[in-house]
């Protein structure tokens, strides 16, 4: 037989350089295994049991509140005064106004010269450029990263089938809307414009 033994974490709260680590990990939305390590603490020397000590759970959530979020917050918060503290300098003002020059000099957005003029593309460009096909790709997008954002480990195979039919589905829309906008646009004017492409 060999013998077991169970050694410490090397992220806990045993001295005053651990912890402060170990706090520095938490802050840093690192928190799932320390979290795990802290719930399976039993007694002084002794091995851990799994959630033996779940009521510290309440430790790390409400570090993950008041640090992650509130002290960012206040860090933020500091930096934008400073800017604010700062913006009616001289080199600020001047920076605006070249700004605001650059943006009143732009060249206009224009669209392709030579657009296609029969009833399909002109059909097409009067729909792709209309409202509801800017809600609708909009809600598929949306909809798309909800759902993708549910994924989980050890999912159900109903859950992953489920999963590649919506990816299935979301990928012919887009293909869809791709070709509409080529029709609309033509060939030309769809690879030209750099946000379509992409």
């Amino acid at each position: 037989l060999v013998p077991r033994a169970w050694e410490a974490p090397f992220w806990s709260f045993d001295s005053m350089a651990k912890s402060v680590l170990t706090l520095f990990r938490l802050s840093t939305v690192k928190y799932v295994s320390v979290l795990e390590q802290a719930m399976d603490i039993t007694e002084f020397d002794k091995s851990p049991q799994q959630n033996a000590s779940s009521g510290y759970a309440l430790f790390f959530v409400l570090f993950m509140i008041v640090g992650a979020l509130f002290v960012m917050n206040i860090f933020v918060g500091f930096i934008v005064d400073g800017f604010n503290v700062s913006a009616k300098s001289e080199v600020s003002i001047l920076y605006a106004r070249f700004i605001r020059q650059l943006k009143a000099h732009r060249p206009p957005k224009t669209l392709p010269k030579h657009l296609p003029q029969n009833g399909v593309s002109v059909s097409a460009r009067r729909f792709a450029e209309g409202r509801a096909f800017e809600v609708w790709s909009g809600l598929c997008v949306t909809a798309n990263v909800i759902i993708m954002m549910t994924g989980h480990r050890s999912a159900s195979d109903s859950f992953q089938e489920f999963i590649y039919w919506q990816n299935l589905a979301f990928l012919i829309e887009l293909v869809a809307e791709c070709l509409l906008l080529a029709v609309a646009y033509g060939p030309r004017g769809f690879f030209r414009d750099g946000w379509r492409v992409l």
